[in-house]
């Protein structure tokens, strides 16, 4: 199942797929000519750059921060952007969604959350690990399913969106220009 998922997500993807076969990385550097490669584990989807350096979608402090919500505690984003269940909200800087995930538990069923992502890496595993991750916490899975993933730069789809679209357009602080 794993290899039939691997050999379909490289053809989708216009990718060559390749069984690793227990090799290093540098040895299939050498045999096929790649600097970086994308790798499908029972685990999910890896990126693995030139330095050997994995990339992987994980719901990093997400989780620790829905986990907090569940037992009744704050959260300071969402109290600063005064996130109300029902809210759309469009995350122009998703990264690997972690802040787009706790905004998707917030905003609950009548809600939804927009997560833009420009980067081809972090978009690929988000939006694959939106759909393959295997959550513990149901917050967590409820969560996912409501998150809209887009490879697109921010101000394009801006530019594209009716007035008053969103309640809340969010930017991560860590955007490349201030």
């Amino acid at each position: 199942v794993l290899v039939d998922h691997a050999k379909s997500w490289a053809a989708a993807n216009g990718l060559y797929y390749v069984a690793r076969s227990r090799l290093a990385f540098d040895s299939l550097r050498e045999r096929y000519g790649a600097r970086t490669f994308w790798l499908v584990t029972g685990q999910g989807l890896r990126y693995i750059n030139e330095g050997n350096k994995e990339m992987f979608f994980h719901p990093s402090t997400a989780l620790v921060r829905l986990k907090r919500l569940e037992k009744g505690e704050q959260d300071v984003l969402l109290q600063l952007a005064k996130v109300r269940n029902g809210d759309h909200i469009l995350d122009c800087t998703a990264g690997l969604g972690s802040d787009a995930l706790v905004f998707a538990h917030a905003v609950g069923s009548e809600g939804s959350v927009t997560a833009l992502e420009s980067q081809y890496v972090p978009y690929t595993l988000l939006f694959e690990g939106l759909q393959h991750y295997g959550a513990e916490l149901e917050a967590l899975r409820v969560a996912m399913k409501r998150i809209e993933v887009h490879f697109r730069e921010h101000y394009e789809y801006l530019c594209e969106q009716p007035d008053q679209s969103a309640d809340i357009v969010y930017f991560d602080p860590m955007f490349r220009r201030p």
